[in-house]
């Protein structure tokens, strides 16, 4: 029989059974066995033994107790150490005058992890010399059981790694599925530009769709970088050290620069307005002849203001009117706004404090 044991509490076993022959013990052995059904037979296999025994005898040598015989009874079918000894009466002490041999069980957590055995032929074990005893068979038994739940973490912790790596593949497949309709979807936008003037009415609908388009594989892009932190490595389990902050706690990954308005909302708005268009809803655009440039970043203004216009024109019913305006602010401090407003059908009070709440819908 085969049984999980790490160094460590392989160790573990072999310096409590070398306490064991501080105290005098001429043999000792500490067995494990997997925590059983009741109704199972238990095999317990060595992990320490001491005198150390042959090779041979540790691979061919295994405790079966006697059919029918739980663990949980163990102290009932082999020598065991009466509950009045551990209160130090003299009777107990003279029911064991003749006791050479203790075996406990590994008992913790309602659960048995193996047996301690130990023996001696000179004398017997004294009261203070069995309490330790116990105490040795109780370290043992805690070490067993955190030594089962931190397998049982790693083979949750591998399937979990399993499970993920799954998903990564089906990811990339449909990453893979995407991006093929993606190029050709450029390409023909591309195509449509080279054979269409300027001066075509079509001509903003297919630069539309080749913007729309590019902007697209960059955020399959974006989406393809962040998977890859994602991967799960193994543990450390040598070390114990904190991760580091998150990117919600860090500071914004993009960088700030001098970014026109109008280059940024001319494109959102040609989509608006052909949306708006199909759904039977005005679209209304009030924007200065010269929007002051700001500092920012043009992608995430980009997201923002296309997040706007999208529920904007997603809340508001056919026949609604949807207005885009400039706000700008001079003087010492000038500023420049946008306002995005909409007939729609708002916002419920008692859920407008839930307004800024991520994935709150």
């Amino acid at each position: 029989m085969s049984l999980s044991v790490s160094p460590e509490f392989a160790d573990l076993c072999q310096s409590q059974v070398a306490l064991l022959q501080g105290l005098g013990a001429a043999w000792s052995a500490v067995y494990i066995t997997e925590k059983l059904q009741s109704e199972a037979q238990p095999q317990l296999v060595p992990v320490a033994v001491a005198p150390p025994p042959s090779a041979d005898w540790l691979d061919s040598t295994a405790l079966s107790l006697p059919p029918g015989t739980h663990l949980e009874a163990i102290e009932e079918s082999l020598p065991q150490i009466s509950e009045t000894l551990w209160r130090g009466e003299e009777s107990a002490q003279s029911s064991l005058a003749l006791r050479q041999q203790v075996v406990l069980p590994l008992l913790y957590g309602g659960g048995v992890w193996g047996l301690l055995v130990t023996r001696r032929e000179d004398r017997c074990w004294n009261r203070q010399e069995l309490l330790q005893i116990r105490e040795i068979s109780r370290t043992l038994a805690i070490a067993r059981r955190l030594e089962r739940q931190r397998l049982w973490y790693e083979q949750r912790l591998h399937e979990q790694q399993h499970q993920q790596q799954r998903e990564r593949h089906r990811l990339d497949d449909l990453l893979h599925q995407l991006r093929n309709p993606l190029t050709a979807l450029r390409t023909f936008s591309k195509l449509l530009l080279k054979r269409l003037l300027p001066a075509d009415r079509n001509w903003p609908v297919a630069e539309s769709l080749l913007r729309e388009s590019d902007r697209l594989q960059e955020l399959l892009l974006r989406f393809e970088g962040q998977l890859e932190p994602l991967a799960v490595t193994a543990l450390e389990t040598s070390t114990l050290a904190l991760p580091e902050a998150t990117c919600s706690s860090s500071k914004a990954p993009f960088p700030l620069a001098a970014i026109s308005l109008t280059a940024v909302l001319e494109p959102l708005l040609a989509t608006a307005a052909a949306i708006a268009q199909e759904r039977e809803i005005g679209l209304a655009i009030e924007l200065g002849s010269e929007l002051a440039a700001v500092k920012g970043s043009a992608s995430a203004l980009t997201e923002i203001l296309n997040n706007l216009l999208d529920n904007a024109l997603k809340y508001t019913p056919r026949g609604g009117l949807v207005a885009v305006r400039s706000l700008g602010q001079g003087g010492d401090s000038p500023r420049q706004g946008i306002e995005i407003a909409d007939t729609g059908y708002g916002i419920p009070a008692a859920d407008q404090p839930r307004i800024f709440e991520r994935h709150y819908r």
